[in-house]
Protein backbone atom coordinates (compact mmCIF):
# COMPACT_ATOMS: atom_id res chain seq x y z
CA UNK A 1 0.00 0.00 0.00
CA UNK A 2 1.46 3.42 -0.94
CA UNK A 3 2.58 5.56 2.00
CA UNK A 4 0.60 8.79 2.49
CA UNK A 5 1.10 11.95 4.51
CA UNK A 6 -1.35 14.83 4.78
CA UNK A 7 0.26 18.19 3.94
CA UNK A 8 0.51 20.89 6.58
CA UNK A 9 -1.63 23.16 4.38
CA UNK A 10 -3.85 21.66 1.68
CA UNK A 11 -3.49 22.93 -1.88
CA UNK A 12 -6.60 24.47 -3.53
CA UNK A 13 -8.55 22.27 -5.94
CA UNK A 14 -8.72 23.25 -8.79
CA UNK A 15 -5.27 24.87 -8.59
CA UNK A 16 -5.03 28.61 -8.06
CA UNK A 17 -3.05 30.21 -10.94
CA UNK A 18 -1.93 33.00 -8.59
CA UNK A 19 0.18 30.45 -6.67
CA UNK A 20 2.06 29.37 -9.79
CA UNK A 21 5.38 31.11 -10.42
CA UNK A 22 4.45 31.73 -14.04
CA UNK A 23 0.78 32.55 -13.19
CA UNK A 24 -0.44 29.96 -15.70
CA UNK A 25 -4.11 29.13 -16.12
CA UNK A 26 -5.28 25.55 -16.51
CA UNK A 27 -7.43 23.20 -18.52
CA UNK A 28 -9.14 20.04 -17.24
CA UNK A 29 -7.78 16.62 -18.17
CA UNK A 30 -9.93 13.55 -17.30
CA UNK A 31 -7.95 10.51 -16.02
CA UNK A 32 -8.70 6.92 -15.00
CA UNK A 33 -9.88 5.26 -18.21
CA UNK A 34 -6.43 4.34 -19.58
CA UNK A 35 -4.53 1.90 -17.28
CA UNK A 36 -1.16 2.99 -18.77
CA UNK A 37 -1.77 6.69 -18.14
CA UNK A 38 0.40 8.59 -15.64
CA UNK A 39 1.79 12.03 -14.92
CA UNK A 40 4.78 11.06 -17.05
CA UNK A 41 2.76 10.06 -20.14
CA UNK A 42 0.49 13.10 -19.86
CA UNK A 43 3.48 15.44 -19.43
CA UNK A 44 5.13 13.97 -22.52
CA UNK A 45 1.90 14.38 -24.48
CA UNK A 46 1.58 18.03 -23.41
CA UNK A 47 5.31 18.82 -23.78
CA UNK A 48 5.68 19.47 -20.04
CA UNK A 49 8.12 18.55 -17.31
CA UNK A 50 6.46 15.74 -15.23
CA UNK A 51 7.60 17.16 -11.89
CA UNK A 52 6.34 20.61 -12.87
CA UNK A 53 2.93 19.09 -13.73
CA UNK A 54 2.75 17.39 -10.33
CA UNK A 55 3.74 20.55 -8.47
CA UNK A 56 1.24 22.65 -10.42
CA UNK A 57 -1.59 20.37 -9.27
CA UNK A 58 -0.61 19.67 -5.66
CA UNK A 59 1.92 22.43 -4.68
CA UNK A 60 4.42 19.75 -3.52
CA UNK A 61 6.97 17.26 -4.77
CA UNK A 62 6.94 15.09 -1.65
CA UNK A 63 6.06 11.51 -2.76
CA UNK A 64 3.97 10.74 0.35
CA UNK A 65 2.02 14.01 0.08
CA UNK A 66 1.47 13.36 -3.65
CA UNK A 67 -0.04 9.96 -2.75
CA UNK A 68 -2.37 11.68 -0.25
CA UNK A 69 -3.57 14.15 -2.90
CA UNK A 70 -4.05 11.37 -5.49
CA UNK A 71 -6.31 9.49 -3.09
CA UNK A 72 -8.17 12.45 -1.58
CA UNK A 73 -8.48 14.77 -4.62
CA UNK A 74 -8.37 12.47 -7.66
CA UNK A 75 -9.93 9.34 -6.09
CA UNK A 76 -7.07 6.95 -6.88
CA UNK A 77 -6.91 3.59 -5.09
CA UNK A 78 -4.81 1.21 -7.24
CA UNK A 79 -1.07 0.96 -6.49
CA UNK A 80 1.80 0.77 -8.97
CA UNK A 81 3.59 -2.57 -9.48
CA UNK A 82 6.21 -1.66 -6.84
CA UNK A 83 3.53 -0.56 -4.32
CA UNK A 84 5.07 2.87 -3.79
CA UNK A 85 2.58 5.13 -5.60
CA UNK A 86 -1.02 5.31 -6.83
CA UNK A 87 -1.99 4.98 -10.50
CA UNK A 88 -4.77 6.81 -12.31
CA UNK A 89 -6.46 3.53 -13.28
CA UNK A 90 -10.10 3.47 -12.10
CA UNK A 91 -9.82 6.90 -10.43
CA UNK A 92 -13.18 8.25 -9.21
CA UNK A 93 -15.08 4.95 -9.66
CA UNK A 94 -15.40 4.32 -5.90
CA UNK A 95 -17.54 6.98 -4.19
CA UNK A 96 -16.17 6.13 -0.75
CA UNK A 97 -12.57 6.94 -1.78
CA UNK A 98 -11.22 10.44 -1.05
CA UNK A 99 -12.73 13.79 -0.14
CA UNK A 100 -16.36 13.89 -1.41
CA UNK A 101 -16.17 17.67 -1.90
CA UNK A 102 -13.40 17.41 -4.52
CA UNK A 103 -13.80 16.86 -8.27
CA UNK A 104 -12.56 13.31 -8.92
CA UNK A 105 -10.94 11.58 -11.94
CA UNK A 106 -9.41 14.78 -13.25
CA UNK A 107 -6.11 16.68 -13.09
CA UNK A 108 -5.30 20.15 -14.40
CA UNK A 109 -2.90 20.98 -17.24
CA UNK A 110 -1.12 24.37 -16.99
CA UNK A 111 -1.37 26.48 -20.14
CA UNK A 112 1.10 29.10 -21.29
CA UNK A 113 4.88 28.87 -21.53
CA UNK A 114 5.92 25.51 -19.98
CA UNK A 115 9.36 24.67 -18.60
CA UNK A 116 11.59 22.62 -20.96
CA UNK A 117 10.29 19.04 -21.11
CA UNK A 118 12.30 15.99 -20.10
CA UNK A 119 12.01 12.62 -21.78
CA UNK A 120 11.16 10.54 -18.71
CA UNK A 121 10.67 6.78 -18.64
CA UNK A 122 7.22 6.24 -17.04
CA UNK A 123 8.32 2.98 -15.39
CA UNK A 124 11.71 3.89 -13.92
CA UNK A 125 11.52 7.69 -13.74
CA UNK A 126 14.86 7.94 -15.55
CA UNK A 127 15.60 10.47 -18.29
CA UNK A 128 18.50 11.65 -20.50
CA UNK A 129 21.00 14.10 -19.04
CA UNK A 130 20.77 17.75 -20.01
CA UNK A 131 23.98 19.59 -21.06
CA UNK A 132 24.06 21.28 -17.63
CA UNK A 133 23.76 17.92 -15.87
CA UNK A 134 26.51 16.46 -18.02
CA UNK A 135 28.71 19.41 -17.04
CA UNK A 136 27.89 18.71 -13.37
CA UNK A 137 29.31 15.20 -13.80
CA UNK A 138 32.75 16.73 -14.44
CA UNK A 139 32.93 17.58 -10.71
CA UNK A 140 31.32 14.51 -9.23
CA UNK A 141 31.87 11.54 -6.94
CA UNK A 142 33.84 9.00 -8.93
CA UNK A 143 34.03 5.24 -8.48
CA UNK A 144 36.40 2.78 -10.09
CA UNK A 145 37.16 -0.92 -9.96
CA UNK A 146 40.13 -2.47 -11.72
CA UNK A 147 41.28 -6.04 -12.28
CA UNK A 148 45.02 -6.79 -11.97
CA UNK A 149 47.00 -6.07 -15.14
CA UNK A 150 47.77 -9.15 -17.24
CA UNK A 151 51.26 -8.84 -18.78
CA UNK A 152 52.07 -10.82 -21.92
CA UNK A 153 55.07 -11.44 -24.13
CA UNK A 154 55.42 -13.22 -27.44
CA UNK A 155 58.28 -13.02 -29.87
CA UNK A 156 59.16 -9.37 -30.48
CA UNK A 157 56.21 -7.96 -28.53
CA UNK A 158 55.62 -7.30 -24.84
CA UNK A 159 52.56 -5.65 -23.33
CA UNK A 160 49.75 -5.77 -20.82
CA UNK A 161 45.95 -5.98 -20.83
CA UNK A 162 43.86 -3.93 -18.40
CA UNK A 163 40.15 -4.25 -17.56
CA UNK A 164 38.38 -1.63 -15.46
CA UNK A 165 34.89 -0.42 -14.57
CA UNK A 166 34.58 3.25 -13.69
CA UNK A 167 31.94 5.93 -13.43
CA UNK A 168 30.68 8.93 -11.49
CA UNK A 169 27.51 10.40 -10.08
CA UNK A 170 26.34 13.69 -8.59
CA UNK A 171 23.20 14.73 -6.74
CA UNK A 172 21.47 17.29 -8.95
CA UNK A 173 20.61 19.89 -6.31
CA UNK A 174 20.73 23.59 -7.05
CA UNK A 175 22.74 24.00 -3.84
CA UNK A 176 25.04 21.05 -4.55
CA UNK A 177 28.53 21.75 -3.16
CA UNK A 178 29.80 18.16 -2.91
CA UNK A 179 32.91 17.90 -5.11
CA UNK A 180 34.76 14.77 -4.00
CA UNK A 181 36.74 12.36 -6.15
CA UNK A 182 37.59 8.78 -5.25
CA UNK A 183 39.61 6.32 -7.33
CA UNK A 184 40.52 3.49 -4.97
CA UNK A 185 44.26 3.71 -4.24
CA UNK A 186 44.96 5.95 -7.25
CA UNK A 187 45.02 9.70 -7.83
CA UNK A 188 44.47 10.93 -11.37
CA UNK A 189 44.20 14.13 -13.40
CA UNK A 190 42.90 14.47 -16.95
CA UNK A 191 42.32 17.08 -19.65
CA UNK A 192 40.02 16.61 -22.67
CA UNK A 193 39.67 18.89 -25.69
CA UNK A 194 36.59 18.30 -27.86
CA UNK A 195 37.56 18.43 -31.53
CA UNK A 196 34.06 17.61 -32.81
CA UNK A 197 30.79 16.15 -31.50
CA UNK A 198 32.21 12.64 -31.40
CA UNK A 199 36.01 13.14 -31.45
CA UNK A 200 38.18 14.38 -28.58
CA UNK A 201 41.85 14.69 -27.64
CA UNK A 202 42.61 13.47 -24.12
CA UNK A 203 45.68 13.85 -21.92
CA UNK A 204 45.66 12.08 -18.57
CA UNK A 205 47.91 10.73 -15.85
CA UNK A 206 47.31 8.74 -12.70
CA UNK A 207 49.51 7.28 -10.00
CA UNK A 208 49.06 4.94 -7.10
CA UNK A 209 49.10 6.61 -3.70
CA UNK A 210 51.81 4.17 -2.58
CA UNK A 211 54.07 5.25 -5.48
CA UNK A 212 53.57 8.94 -4.66
CA UNK A 213 54.51 8.39 -1.00
CA UNK A 214 57.49 6.19 -1.89
CA UNK A 215 58.93 8.59 -4.49
CA UNK A 216 58.05 11.87 -2.75
CA UNK A 217 61.59 12.10 -1.35
CA UNK A 218 63.01 12.29 -4.88
CA UNK A 219 61.28 14.86 -7.13
CA UNK A 220 63.25 13.49 -10.09
CA UNK A 221 61.92 9.94 -9.57
CA UNK A 222 58.40 11.26 -9.01
CA UNK A 223 58.51 13.31 -12.24
CA UNK A 224 59.87 10.31 -14.15
CA UNK A 225 57.08 8.07 -12.84
CA UNK A 226 54.47 10.73 -13.67
CA UNK A 227 55.75 11.01 -17.27
CA UNK A 228 55.63 7.23 -17.61
CA UNK A 229 51.96 7.20 -16.55
CA UNK A 230 50.90 10.04 -18.87
CA UNK A 231 48.74 9.07 -21.85
CA UNK A 232 47.79 11.09 -24.94
CA UNK A 233 44.91 9.59 -26.93
CA UNK A 234 42.31 10.40 -29.57
CA UNK A 235 38.83 9.17 -28.65
CA UNK A 236 36.08 8.48 -31.19
CA UNK A 237 32.57 7.94 -29.78
CA UNK A 238 29.70 6.12 -31.50
CA UNK A 239 26.13 6.59 -30.24
CA UNK A 240 23.98 3.45 -29.98
CA UNK A 241 20.22 3.26 -30.65
CA UNK A 242 19.46 2.67 -26.95
CA UNK A 243 19.05 6.01 -25.13
CA UNK A 244 22.09 7.02 -23.07
CA UNK A 245 24.41 4.27 -24.38
CA UNK A 246 27.53 4.58 -26.53
CA UNK A 247 30.78 2.84 -27.42
CA UNK A 248 34.16 4.49 -27.93
CA UNK A 249 37.54 3.60 -29.44
CA UNK A 250 40.78 5.23 -28.31
CA UNK A 251 44.27 5.15 -29.73
CA UNK A 252 47.37 6.96 -28.62
CA UNK A 253 50.69 6.74 -26.83
CA UNK A 254 52.38 7.00 -23.44
CA UNK A 255 55.98 7.41 -22.30
CA UNK A 256 56.68 3.84 -21.22
CA UNK A 257 58.12 0.53 -22.39
CA UNK A 258 54.70 -0.24 -23.95
CA UNK A 259 54.04 3.08 -25.72
CA UNK A 260 51.10 2.12 -27.97
CA UNK A 261 47.73 2.53 -26.20
CA UNK A 262 44.53 0.98 -27.61
CA UNK A 263 41.25 1.09 -25.67
CA UNK A 264 37.63 0.18 -26.22
CA UNK A 265 34.76 1.12 -23.92
CA UNK A 266 30.97 1.00 -23.52
CA UNK A 267 29.14 3.73 -21.55
CA UNK A 268 25.71 4.35 -20.07
CA UNK A 269 24.40 7.61 -18.65
CA UNK A 270 20.98 8.44 -17.26
CA UNK A 271 19.14 10.59 -14.74
CA UNK A 272 17.16 8.82 -11.98
CA UNK A 273 14.79 10.11 -9.29
CA UNK A 274 15.51 8.40 -5.96
CA UNK A 275 12.95 10.45 -4.04
CA UNK A 276 10.11 7.87 -4.05
CA UNK A 277 12.51 5.11 -2.95
CA UNK A 278 14.15 7.15 -0.17
CA UNK A 279 10.92 8.58 1.23
CA UNK A 280 12.34 12.09 0.78
CA UNK A 281 10.32 15.30 1.13
CA UNK A 282 10.96 16.05 -2.53
CA UNK A 283 12.63 14.61 -5.60
CA UNK A 284 16.24 13.42 -5.30
CA UNK A 285 17.44 13.43 -8.92
CA UNK A 286 20.75 11.64 -9.46
CA UNK A 287 22.83 11.72 -12.63
CA UNK A 288 24.82 8.53 -13.10
CA UNK A 289 27.41 7.54 -15.67
CA UNK A 290 29.13 4.13 -15.88
CA UNK A 291 31.82 2.89 -18.28
CA UNK A 292 33.37 -0.54 -18.89
CA UNK A 293 36.75 -0.22 -20.55
CA UNK A 294 39.28 -2.71 -21.92
CA UNK A 295 42.75 -1.45 -22.81
CA UNK A 296 45.89 -2.93 -24.38
CA UNK A 297 49.39 -1.42 -24.18
CA UNK A 298 51.98 -2.86 -26.55
CA UNK A 299 55.55 -2.10 -27.49
CA UNK A 300 58.84 -3.60 -28.70
CA UNK A 301 60.57 -6.22 -26.59
CA UNK A 302 64.24 -5.76 -25.55
CA UNK A 303 65.23 -8.34 -28.19
CA UNK A 304 63.62 -6.31 -30.99
CA UNK A 305 65.16 -3.07 -29.69
CA UNK A 306 68.64 -4.60 -29.80
CA UNK A 307 68.10 -5.84 -33.36
CA UNK A 308 66.75 -2.48 -34.60
CA UNK A 309 69.57 -0.49 -32.95
CA UNK A 310 72.08 -2.96 -34.35
CA UNK A 311 70.59 -2.67 -37.85
CA UNK A 312 70.71 1.15 -37.57
CA UNK A 313 74.41 0.98 -36.74
CA UNK A 314 73.84 2.41 -33.26
CA UNK A 315 72.09 5.50 -34.62
CA UNK A 316 69.28 6.03 -32.06
CA UNK A 317 67.44 8.56 -34.28
CA UNK A 318 67.29 6.09 -37.16
CA UNK A 319 66.22 3.32 -34.75
CA UNK A 320 63.41 5.54 -33.44
CA UNK A 321 62.17 6.15 -36.98
CA UNK A 322 62.15 2.43 -37.61
CA UNK A 323 60.03 1.85 -34.52
CA UNK A 324 57.47 4.44 -35.66
CA UNK A 325 57.17 2.72 -39.03
CA UNK A 326 56.64 -0.61 -37.27
CA UNK A 327 53.64 0.55 -35.17
CA UNK A 328 50.99 -0.83 -37.62
CA UNK A 329 52.97 -4.08 -37.78
CA UNK A 330 52.73 -4.45 -33.99
CA UNK A 331 48.94 -4.38 -34.13
CA UNK A 332 48.68 -6.85 -37.03
CA UNK A 333 51.30 -9.14 -35.55
CA UNK A 334 49.47 -9.15 -32.22
CA UNK A 335 46.23 -10.29 -33.87
CA UNK A 336 48.05 -12.94 -35.93
CA UNK A 337 49.96 -14.30 -32.94
CA UNK A 338 46.93 -14.65 -30.66
CA UNK A 339 46.01 -18.05 -32.12
CA UNK A 340 49.59 -19.31 -31.75
CA UNK A 341 49.65 -18.26 -28.10
CA UNK A 342 46.36 -20.03 -27.41
CA UNK A 343 47.65 -23.24 -29.00
CA UNK A 344 50.90 -23.01 -27.00
CA UNK A 345 48.92 -22.68 -23.77
CA UNK A 346 46.84 -25.73 -24.67
CA UNK A 347 50.03 -27.78 -25.18
CA UNK A 348 51.38 -26.59 -21.83
CA UNK A 349 48.14 -27.55 -20.05
CA UNK A 350 48.36 -31.06 -21.51
CA UNK A 351 52.10 -31.60 -20.99
CA UNK A 352 51.82 -30.36 -17.39
CA UNK A 353 50.18 -33.74 -16.61
CA UNK A 354 53.20 -35.55 -18.05
CA UNK A 355 55.52 -33.49 -15.81
CA UNK A 356 53.35 -34.13 -12.74
CA UNK A 357 53.21 -37.84 -13.48
CA UNK A 358 57.01 -37.93 -13.83
CA UNK A 359 57.74 -35.99 -10.60
CA UNK A 360 55.08 -37.82 -8.54
CA UNK A 361 56.69 -41.16 -9.47
CA UNK A 362 59.87 -39.95 -7.73
CA UNK A 363 58.62 -37.62 -4.98
CA UNK A 364 55.03 -38.83 -4.42
CA UNK A 365 52.07 -36.43 -4.12
CA UNK A 366 49.72 -35.29 -6.90
CA UNK A 367 49.94 -37.72 -9.81
CA UNK A 368 48.50 -35.23 -12.30
CA UNK A 369 45.39 -37.28 -13.15
CA UNK A 370 42.53 -35.01 -14.37
CA UNK A 371 39.15 -34.40 -12.81
CA UNK A 372 36.24 -36.63 -13.87
CA UNK A 373 34.20 -35.01 -16.66
CA UNK A 374 37.17 -33.27 -18.33
CA UNK A 375 36.71 -33.64 -22.14
CA UNK A 376 40.48 -34.23 -22.43
CA UNK A 377 40.60 -36.61 -19.46
CA UNK A 378 41.76 -39.62 -21.53
CA UNK A 379 44.65 -37.67 -23.10
CA UNK A 380 45.73 -36.17 -19.76
CA UNK A 381 45.56 -39.56 -18.05
CA UNK A 382 47.70 -41.10 -20.82
CA UNK A 383 50.29 -38.32 -20.42
CA UNK A 384 50.43 -38.68 -16.63
CA UNK A 385 50.93 -42.44 -16.94
CA UNK A 386 53.60 -41.90 -19.61
CA UNK A 387 55.42 -39.47 -17.29
CA UNK A 388 55.40 -41.98 -14.42
CA UNK A 389 56.66 -44.76 -16.71
CA UNK A 390 59.44 -42.54 -18.15
CA UNK A 391 60.59 -41.61 -14.63
CA UNK A 392 61.00 -45.27 -13.74
CA UNK A 393 62.76 -46.04 -17.04
CA UNK A 394 65.17 -43.10 -16.65
CA UNK A 395 65.99 -44.04 -13.06
CA UNK A 396 66.78 -47.65 -14.06
CA UNK A 397 68.96 -46.52 -16.98
CA UNK A 398 70.85 -43.80 -15.06
CA UNK A 399 71.62 -45.87 -11.97
CA UNK A 400 71.75 -49.40 -13.37
CA UNK A 401 74.12 -51.65 -11.43
CA UNK A 402 74.36 -49.33 -8.44
CA UNK A 403 73.49 -50.44 -4.94
CA UNK A 404 70.11 -49.17 -3.73
CA UNK A 405 66.77 -48.17 -5.25
CA UNK A 406 67.20 -46.43 -8.64
CA UNK A 407 64.42 -43.95 -7.76
CA UNK A 408 66.03 -43.13 -4.42
CA UNK A 409 69.41 -42.66 -6.12
CA UNK A 410 67.73 -40.39 -8.72
CA UNK A 411 66.27 -38.18 -5.93
CA UNK A 412 69.64 -38.13 -4.12
CA UNK A 413 71.34 -36.91 -7.31
CA UNK A 414 68.82 -34.12 -7.62
CA UNK A 415 69.52 -33.27 -3.94
CA UNK A 416 73.19 -32.82 -4.77
CA UNK A 417 72.19 -30.30 -7.48
CA UNK A 418 69.96 -28.44 -5.01
CA UNK A 419 72.68 -28.28 -2.32
CA UNK A 420 72.20 -27.53 1.38
CA UNK A 421 71.15 -29.75 4.33
CA UNK A 422 68.04 -32.00 4.12
CA UNK A 423 64.79 -30.05 4.67
CA UNK A 424 61.24 -29.78 3.24
CA UNK A 425 62.36 -26.67 1.33
CA UNK A 426 65.22 -28.65 -0.24
CA UNK A 427 62.75 -31.32 -1.37
CA UNK A 428 60.60 -28.69 -3.12
CA UNK A 429 63.71 -27.21 -4.76
CA UNK A 430 64.72 -30.68 -6.04
CA UNK A 431 61.27 -31.07 -7.60
CA UNK A 432 61.47 -27.65 -9.28
CA UNK A 433 64.94 -28.47 -10.69
CA UNK A 434 63.52 -31.67 -12.18
CA UNK A 435 60.51 -29.78 -13.62
CA UNK A 436 62.84 -27.24 -15.27
CA UNK A 437 64.89 -30.07 -16.86
CA UNK A 438 61.73 -31.82 -18.11
CA UNK A 439 60.26 -28.65 -19.66
CA UNK A 440 63.54 -27.97 -21.53
CA UNK A 441 63.42 -31.51 -22.97
CA UNK A 442 59.75 -31.12 -23.94
CA UNK A 443 60.48 -27.77 -25.67
CA UNK A 444 63.09 -29.56 -27.83
CA UNK A 445 60.72 -32.46 -28.56
CA UNK A 446 57.64 -30.34 -29.34
CA UNK A 447 58.79 -27.13 -31.10
CA UNK A 448 57.81 -24.30 -31.10
CA UNK A 449 56.73 -24.83 -27.47
CA UNK A 450 57.26 -21.86 -25.13
CA UNK A 451 57.53 -23.61 -21.74
CA UNK A 452 56.47 -22.04 -18.42
CA UNK A 453 59.20 -20.37 -16.38
CA UNK A 454 60.16 -22.37 -13.28
CA UNK A 455 61.51 -20.30 -10.37
CA UNK A 456 64.29 -22.33 -8.73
Amino acid sequence: MPMERAPAAQAPWPPNPALDKQKRNWERRPVGSDPKESFYTIAREKNLDPLDLVEYNFRTRNPQEINWYLRQYVGCFKATHDGLNYTFEGAGTKPNIGDPTKTKAVIFIPTGAPPPPAEVDPDSGSSPLTPEEKAALQEAIEFEGKLPDRPFAFGYIVGKITVSVKGKFVFLRSSNDLKARFGGREIGVAFAKKLSDDLSLQVGSKMKVDDIIRKAKSPKDLASKLREKTEVTLKKTFKLPAEGTSVALEGGTQLSATPIVIKGSASYERKLDLGPYLGADGPVPVAISATVQIGVNIGPSPTLLKEIIGTAGGDLLAAGGGLILLIPAFILLGAWDYGRRAENQRKIDLLRHYVRGYTSALFGGDSGYPVTGDPEAAEKTRLAEAGAKDAETDANQLFAGMQGSPKALYVAALGMLAGGPPSPEKGERCKRILEAILWKQLAIKYPPLDPPRIVL
